[in-house]
């Protein structure tokens, strides 16, 4: 009997547990993302006033 209470008392924790760590690839996967199209975006601006100014 103390041996499924055990279990059923660490069963939550290492779910909990778990889903922090994916959760913190996926907000930092999301940060990278993030950055990747602010600088896209930023070198598209700098393109077009480039080609805009040369004219």
């Amino acid at each position: 009997m103390i041996k499924h209470l055990r279990i059923a008392c660490f069963a939550p924790l290492l779910s909990v547990m778990s889903g922090c760590g994916v959760m913190g690839d996926v907000f930092e996967t999301g940060m990278w993302t993030g950055i990747i199209i602010t600088v896209a975006i930023v070198a598209l601006i700098v393109f077009v006033l480039w080609k805009r100014r040369s004219k």
